[in-house]
């Protein structure tokens, strides 16, 4: 069954419209013949209606109330949202415009100025770019001077001069000086050789403010200057002598001499 008037669907048994109180005419034959009954039937169908009315405005404040409530409530938290959803994206786009400029900032100075610097350094410390294959890595920091074979050669005989001096040659203090012009105390420089088999393959090295490596202190530098050490030995031994036996072959024909 449904009410005539809102067209709400009504239980069975149901007086009047629980929605709007409309009272429900019942559709039989048989009408109440007790006037008093209907009467009293009609004023408690009214005092319903108007109850239920008033329930139903009460329940539609309060929901609209609970709505607008839970909307406006939806509304913060949206914006709440929205703001940081902003937030972070500027945040986001922040740092990776930084990291992007940290690795621009990072290739140009490995990839375009380093190299040059290093050239520059390289050159102005008084190394003939004739004489040595020059290699940087800018990674390690280290710089590799290969010297060619007649520039080796010259450098251990300039090492070891007329009698094995433990002194820095030219190319030590070239060396020092290329290490001092150079950004920072971290850099590595040598001079390295590949023709000798005897001498060593890094013949001076600086790293990180010494000299760490230093071709006078070589085992071969060392047996070298013991043996020109005992070559002068020697020679000096075999000068005294001869001096003797010419000061003895000189007194015998002195005194023949005067015998005579």
């Amino acid at each position: 069954m449904y009410c005539k008037n809102c067209g709400r669907k009504i239980p069975r048994g149901s007086l009047f419209c629980p929605n709007c109180g409309t009272r429900i005419e019942k559709e039989n034959t048989s009408k109440a013949n007790n006037n008093d009954a209907s009467h009293k039937a009609e004023k408690l169908g009214s005092r319903v209606s108007a109850k239920a009315s008033e329930f139903s405005s009460k329940a539609s404040a309060k929901a609209a109330d609970i709505l607008n409530s839970n909307t406006a409530k939806a509304y913060k938290k949206r914006d709440v949202n929205f703001l940081k959803d902003i937030r972070g994206k500027k945040h986001t786009r922040y740092i990776i415009g930084t990291v992007v400029l940290l690795i621009i900032g990072y290739f140009g100075i490995n990839f375009l100025y380093m190299p040059h610097m290093v050239k520059n350094a390289i050159v102005k410390s008084g190394f003939d770019t004739t004489s040595y294959a020059m290699d940087a890595n800018l990674f390690t920091k280290k710089i590799t001077l290969t010297a060619d074979k007649s520039t080796a050669i010259n450098l251990v005989a300039a090492a070891c001069g007329d009698d094995f001096p433990m002194g820095p040659i030219g190319a030590e203090e070239q060396l020092n000086a290329l290490q001092a012009a150079l950004p920072g105390n971290k850099w590595t420089v040598e001079i390295v050789q590949n023709d000798s088999k005897e001498d060593p393959h890094v013949l001076w090295e600086y790293s990180k403010g010494r000299e760490t490596v230093r071709y006078q202190n070589s085992g071969v530098f060392q047996a070298n200057k013991i043996k020109y050490q005992q070559a002068q030995a020697q020679e000096s031994e075999n000068s005294t002598a001869a001096a003797a036996a010419g000061g003895a072959i000189f007194g015998g024909l002195l005194g023949i001499a005067l015998s005579q």
